[in-house]
């Protein structure tokens, strides 16, 4: 098998190049690079049966190469010093995530891993992978709340609904205890500013998506999923349902 090995850092490609040849030899035969471009041009004329890829360098991340690497065919195994890639690395079926410094057990391993696939295997896990990494990442949409406090960062999926009283709220967030803001629902609801959010009483601000149970008797309410009762107003009832009914929680 002919692997090749990428990594910005000159120090880490040579030590793993050294594991290589003393753990791995002869069922490896490596060539390094630490410029990602040049391994790409490399690519374009020769074949490499597995490609020891790490995840974070400052020209173009690993993720990044991979997918501009389309003459590349054969298995990929991460290197990284993060332990944050892990969890990405095996979420695009990734043969095999190893921390820097690599460890000769965890290489030998994922050596034999790769070598146990067979090429149709590992061209199927490839097409997965970039498949994967061309999907849009969904990141955490947050809102900046301002507190005497500081500034709290809030989950929009944790917050569950805001109950104003004044021009003072309380924010009730999952997992956490009530805020106190001195916000009313209309700032609020600026600086939410998510169609998710419902303004469904002058009081109350809800989570679309937390939403347990609606009920119609004795002009209505909702049931949240913290279990508190908010009702309908009059005036919110009509644009409510028909929310609820055609669209729901985005």
């Amino acid at each position: 098998m002919k692997a090749l090995i990428l990594d910005d850092e000159t120090y880490c490609s040579e030590t793993l190049e050294l594991l290589i040849r003393k753990h791995c030899s002869p069922q490896l035969d490596t060539i390094t690079f630490t410029d990602p471009y040049k391994a790409l041009e490399y690519l374009q004329d020769n074949v490499i049966d597995l490609l020891f890829l790490d995840v974070e360098m400052p020209l173009m991340s690993g993720f990044d190469f991979l997918e501009k690497a389309k003459n590349f065919n054969g298995s990929v195994i991460f290197t990284t010093a993060y332990d944050a890639y892990a969890l990405k690395a095996f979420q695009v079926d990734a043969i095999a995530y190893l921390l820097k410094p690599v460890d000769k057990n965890e290489l030998i391993k994922a050596v034999d891993k790769v070598r146990r696939n067979s090429a149709s295997d590992s061209r199927l896990l490839l097409e997965m992978l970039r498949e994967k990494l061309s999907m849009p990442v969904q990141t955490e949409k947050k809102a900046a709340i301002p507190t005497s406090e500081g500034i709290h960062m809030i989950s929009h999926e944790r917050l569950i609904r805001c109950e104003s009283d004044g021009s003072y709220s309380t924010l009730y967030i999952e997992g956490a205890k009530p805020l106190l803001v001195s916000k009313n629902l209309r700032e609020l609801e600026d600086l939410l500013n998510s169609p998710n959010f419902f303004r469904i009483h002058k009081s109350h601000l809800i989570n679309l998506s937390h939403i347990r149970f609606v009920s119609k008797q004795d002009g209505g309410d909702v049931l949240m999923s913290d279990n508190s009762s908010v009702p309908i107003s009059r005036s919110a009832k009509q644009e409510f349902f028909k929310r609820i009914s055609q669209n729901g929680p985005q």
